[in-house]
């Protein structure tokens, strides 16, 4: 495979800092990169030589690790995400290994400061936070009558007043201090780990903040070809060549979004007058992280006062603003103040805000209506769900664990109806059917059953936006969106109807195969899930995009690696991915919970399973890796230590 260490698009160290014994030592990133690159592939196999099957999630040997990728400080389009891997606070009734990305500028800080990653491990015993300057790392108090306390935007204000507006933090509030299950890591004011609860696991090792200041640069080895390759990139998602000259405009809003907002140059300034009468009432721009070329955040300031916020990739808007939901307006203005609510006290949004069809709290609501919990008991009118002074109290409750509800609920959803009695726990994994039947779900979810067995709950993104041309001109026909849908299918899928007809078993092995590569590759790559990989364009004579990971890859480090070397790489981190999850004896237990829909059909989606497991060179019964498979891959010392220290046998 060719694949060497150089120098370029790394700065050559990783950080690990013990909380416990105040001590700093560095790690060399060549002995990871050549095999795993950089992001995920690395946050993986730094887990599997650091944290034990056995440690728990707030114990202080687990581990913090934070990871970037030689793209990340280049102009490489979104190449500003970080990947933190971590046995999991969010996974009862079990814990287990778990990743979460955020975008924003730490990563590229991070890089400029001098360091690919960054691992955290032990614990304090008082509140500090780490300072980071340029190849410097100090643990500096935060003490109660400091920054203890503090919500996520008070904690970086101060800590950037001390250390300069250009320093970016990594910080928790009161949810994570208060060990919150759904806890997150917030940065750049609207960005954030929000899923897994790392947050309770930084508030477990009493680590408030990271800050990190750099002035240092990322080498490139071949500026021309990486500028060669960024112009494509954003010719893919962001210009399209007319009469009068290119023009600018956004890529993935959905179709509806042309009816509600203005958009001029990929700007949406404001509120729409089409948006039923209400032009005037607010005033909307857009925010994008280092080196995007979309900016997807929305930026919401109302110009009756009533406040302002930043709405990563705009979802509360795209969620909540159509016709068929509520008052655009009234909409976003609740949307926001939940959402904003929610950053600020730093606990996971989809925990704790409303949601489409307020999925987020449908297993509460579903409790209340069976009578398992009241009004008095959770102190909490549930008949109010629609107003901001519902999702206030309710939010302020689960955080502070307020009352017995509210420390219950601060455990998460499947703590409190284990607590609640076997009717609860119907209704909690009820919660997860109904929501599919609500949103459509069908046959063809397969191969999403599939994605979320074998890796576990730990995919970041969804790769429904890389397969369907939902977001188009308003002037986009039917037929041509059909049309499109084809030409993506065969080119990046190998058959042309393999999309189209994505409800038939009969194509979802190559599908999640495809979902489950291309997933690891961003997150491996540091890229944003929503801009690749490139399948749909709107700016191309057909309508599909082009795969330039080793494109851009190459580039960078100066290495001459192909797509298809890259598509090993990517198995290779699966399969350790995989002996993770075997180690700590949670692998294929989550597609009854999650896929039980009365469409389902048991017995072919048994047959498709051991067909996807053979099909990765894993024993089709057991879903266990052949050792044949992961030798094959540059596995075999983890394939040795699996047997030798773990006692799992492996299949020939």
């Amino acid at each position: 495979m060719a694949i060497t260490y150089t120098s370029y698009g790394y700065m050559g160290k990783i950080a690990k800092v013990d909380l416990s014994t105040s001590s700093v030592t560095i790690l060399n990133t060549a002995d990871y990169a050549t095999k795993y690159i950089g992001g995920r592939g690395i946050a993986e196999k730094l887990y599997w030589d650091m944290v034990e099957p056995e440690t728990k999630a707030f114990d202080p040997e687990n581990c913090l690790i934070f990871m970037t990728s030689p793209l990340v400080g280049t102009l490489s389009p979104t190449a500003n995400h970080t990947v933190l891997a971590s046995k999991r606070a969010s996974s009862l009734p079990y814990e287990r290994f778990g990743t979460s990305t955020a975008g924003g500028h730490f990563g590229p800080e991070l890089k400029r400061a001098g360091f690919d990653g960054l691992i955290v491990t032990g614990a304090s015993k008082k509140p500090v936070y780490l300072w980071i300057n340029d190849g410097v790392i100090e643990i500096r108090s935060a003490s109660l009558s400091i920054l203890w306390g503090l919500d996520t935007a008070a904690t970086t204000e101060e800590l950037q007043r001390r250390h300069g507006g250009s320093a970016q933090v990594y910080a928790i509030g009161p949810a994570g201090e208060n060990l919150c299950r759904e806890a997150a890591i917030t940065t750049d004011a609207f960005h954030a780990f929000g899923t897994g609860g790392h947050g309770a696991v930084m508030g477990s090792k009493m680590l408030k903040a990271i800050v990190v200041k750099g002035t240092g640069s990322v080498k490139v080895a071949e500026p021309g070809a990486l500028m060669t390759v960024c112009d494509k990139v954003r010719k893919l998602l962001t210009k399209k060549d007319t009469e009068e000259g290119p023009v600018n405009t956004v890529r993935r809003q959905p179709s509806w979004f042309w009816l509600h907002f203005q958009s001029a140059g990929g700007r949406v300034p404001r509120w729409s007058s089409e948006t039923e009468g209400k032009a005037g009432t607010a005033r909307l721009g857009t925010a994008a992280c280092a080196n995007c070329p979309v900016g997807c955040g929305l930026t919401i300031k109302y110009l009756d006062g009533s406040g302002a916020a930043v709405q990563k990739c705009a979802k509360p808007f795209f969620e909540m603003t159509t016709k068929e939901h509520y008052d655009a307006v009234q909409a976003g203005r609740l949307s926001t103040a939940a959402g904003e609510l929610a950053q600020r006290l730093g606990i996971n949004a989809q925990f704790v805000s409303p949601g489409p069809n307020l999925q987020n709290i449908k297993v509460p609501l579903a409790l209340y209506e069976a009578g398992l919990i009241t009004k008095e008991s959770t102190g909490i009118n549930w008949d109010e769900v629609g107003t901001e002074e519902f999702w206030n109290n309710y939010t302020r409750k689960v955080v502070y664990r307020e009352g017995e509800f509210g420390n219950d609920a601060a455990e998460g959803w499947w703590y409190l109806c284990n607590k609640l009695g076997e009717q609860a726990l119907e209704i909690h994994n009820e919660s997860y059917t109904k929501y599919g039947e609500e949103i459509g779900w069908g046959p063809g979810m397969y191969y999403f059953a599939m994605l979320y067995q074998v890796l576990g709950m730990t995919m970041q993104h969804c790769p429904t936006i890389w397969l369907e041309p939902y977001a188009k001109d308003p002037n986009f026909s039917d037929d041509q969106a059909a049309q499109a849908v084809k030409n993506i299918s065969k080119k990046f899928i190998g058959d042309e109807n393999a999309i189209p007809n994505q409800d038939s078993a009969e194509y979802a092995i190559p599908i999640a195969k495809f979902c489950i590569e291309q997933n690891l590759l961003i997150d491996t790559l540091s890229l944003c899930g929503f801009n690749f990989p490139n399948t749909f364009s709107n700016y191309t004579e057909d309508n599909t995009g082009e795969f330039v990971f080793a494109d851009l890859y190459n580039a960078v480090t100066g290495n001459s690696t192909s797509e298809e070397e890259m598509s090993s790489i990517s198995a290779r981190i699966f399969n350790l991915n995989r002996l993770i999850m075997l180690r700590e004896g949670h692998v294929d237990e989550l597609g009854a919970v999650f896929f039980a829909g009365p469409w389902a059909d048991r017995e072919t989606f048994a047959e498709l399973t051991s067909e996807f497991r053979q099909s990765l060179g894993w024993n089709p019964e057991t879903g266990i890796p052949t050792r044949e498979t992961l030798e094959s891959l540059g596995l075999k010392a983890e394939a040795d230590e699996i047997e030798t220290k773990y006692g799992i046998t492996l299949p020939a």
